[in-house]
């Protein structure tokens, strides 16, 4: 994510938005986990029934 923002802000000559880059990696982050969690889940109500 930061070298996306760094390429694009290097490419339009601004300063680069990590800010905005750190909050789009933890939404991304977030739905990835949520997604293992709920397979981990799944496959732990399988394993005990």
């Amino acid at each position: 994510m930061l070298e996306k923002a760094l390429k694009k802000s290097s490419e339009v000559g601004t300063l680069p938005d990590i800010a905005a880059s750190l909050r789009s990696y933890e939404t991304s982050r977030k739905l990835r986990v949520a997604i293992i969690h709920g397979m981990t889940r799944m496959a732990a109500i399988m394993a005990s029934t």
